[in-house]
Order: structure tokens, then C-alpha cells, then sequence
């Protein structure tokens, strides 16, 4: 009997490979930590390096009354001068699709002109002389040139002072009123400063937009307040289709009255 309990013994402490290999992976999946995602770590080296945003040049086209006009288009010219963009509005290369508005991305910081090229269409440039103006770009950065002056066409602007000057500019006066005509033609039309036919709200400066490019005759007809007429009170006034005519400037000298 002695024998046969220390037989029953031994066989139960030997236990089956298979068995064994068995609570070997159970114990190995046996855990109080719940399974979690582990967390991907992108090594520092990978990280994206900062990239700066490529330079932004805004402008436009403008009337006398600052309205934004639609249309037209601008030239990017590089530092030494050679085209490398033609912006039209609301194109390709504008990304300010408000009419008149141009906002353009430019390729690196740098030294560029930008230029108007094509006014908007049924008006003209109104400083024809100024149309190209300089700018340095960089990264980050927007970069404002003031909007371009734009008139209908064709147009013609006179400006009309009492002959004072004031900081070496003349004296301007607003109120007077001019006729403008082609005789021969039967085309005519009055034109007030600040008023009737008036597109430039500035007092004193008057710019008309006329019936067809020809020669006319401009003539003040009724001086400002308290000034006398202009002497002479017309002039000849040469009208081109795509540039405005300068009528210059009407002297209206302060009317003297009689002390009593």
C-alpha cells in the first residue's frame, strides 16, 4: 500500500509538454493592465520643418469716387525688369475674385515692379505717366500698392483757383460752372463742379466725361461765389479716345467790392 501512494504521487507531478506549454502561453497573456493602443512617436528628425508663406502683393483699379472697377489687368516684372506675370482680374493668378480687387502670390521675396497693363474695359487710365511703381517683397508678408486711378473714356479734368498758392500748390475753389461742346456737331454739355456731370468729388478739380473724342470748346460759365470769371473764359480742348485731355486751370480772382 506505501508503494502505491508514492506510484499515485509521482504520476500527478508529472505534467505533459503539450500541457505545459499550454499554461505557458496563459500565463504569458495573463495580465491586470487592460490592452491599450500604444502611441506612434514620429521621431524628431521627421518632424515638418516650418515653411514660410510665399509674399502677397495686393492692389486694384479705382474710380475718382474710390469704387473698386472690375476688369482690366496688371504685369509682375522682375528685378531686372522682364514680365513674368500677366494678372488678369478674377483670372488665373488673381485670388481676390472681388471685382477691381487683385491679390497676387508672388514666387519668392524679392525686388519686383508691378504695372497696369489693361484698364478696365470703357475706361482709361487717369494718370497715364504712373503706372508702374516698385515693390519689395518677403515671405509673410502682404505688400499694398495704392489701386490705380481708372476714368470713363473719353474724359477730360481743369481745375479752377483764385491764384493764391498754398504750400507751393494753387489755391483751389469749388462752385464754377463750364460748357463743353462741339459746335459744328450740335454736341454739348454742362458740366458743375461737385455736381451735374462732375465724376471727381474734390472741389475745384472737375472731370467730365464727354460724348466722343473731337475738338472742343470749353468755357466757363459762371465763376465761384464771390470771384470774377475767368478772362478768357474759353480755350480749345483736344480730346484723344484713350488718354484724358488737361484742360489746366481757370484763374477766378476774388471779386473786389466797393468799401462804402
Amino acid at each position: 500500500m506505501h508503494h502505491a501512494l508514492i506510484s499515485l504521487r509521482r504520476s500527478a507531478l508529472r505534467i505533459s509538454p503539450v500541457l505545459l506549454a499550454g499554461l505557458t502561453v496563459l500565463a504569458a497573456c495573463d495580465t491586470d493592465r487592460p490592452l491599450e493602443p500604444t502611441q506612434a512617436r514620429v521621431p524628431a528628425a521627421a518632424q515638418p520643418a516650418v515653411i514660410l508663406r510665399s509674399p502677397h502683393l495686393v492692389s486694384g483699379f479705382v474710380d475718382l469716387k474710390s469704387n473698386f472697377i472690375g476688369g482690366g489687368s496688371f504685369t509682375v516684372k522682375d528685378s531686372l525688369g522682364t514680365p513674368i506675370i500677366v494678372v488678369a482680374d478674377n483670372g488665373q493668378y488673381d485670388i481676390d475674385k472681388l471685382d477691381g480687387k487683385f491679390r497676387i502670390v508672388l514666387p519668392t521675396e524679392g525686388k519686383y515692379t508691378l504695372c497696369g497693363t489693361q484698364p478696365p474695359p470703357g475706361y482709361m487710365f487717369g494718370i497715364p505717366a504712373a503706372l508702374c511703381f516698385p515693390v519689395v517683397a518677403k515671405n509673410s508678408q502682404i505688400t499694398q500698392v495704392l489701386p490705380l486711378l481708372v476714368v470713363p473714356k473719353p474724359a477730360a479734368f481743369w481745375y479752377v483757383t483764385d491764384g493764391n498758392v498754398f504750400k507751393g500748390l494753387p489755391v483751389l475753389l469749388a462752385g464754377a460752372s463750364f460748357n463743353v461742346s462741339i459746335p459744328r456737331e450740335f454736341v454739348s454739355i454742362d458740366v458743375v463742379d461737385n455736381g451735374l456731370n462732375d465724376l471727381d468729388p474734390r472741389p475745384g478739380i472737375t472731370w467730365a466725361k464727354l460724348p466722343k473724342a473731337g475738338v472742343y470748346t470749353l468755357c466757363e460759365t459762371k465763376p465761384p461765389a464771390g470771384h470774377w470769371n475767368a478772362n478768357p473764359a474759353c480755350r480749345t480742348l483736344n480730346v484723344a479716345a484713350d488718354v484724358p485731355a488737361n484742360g489746366g486751370y481757370f484763374y477766378n480772382y476774388e471779386a473786389q467790392v466797393p468799401s462804402q
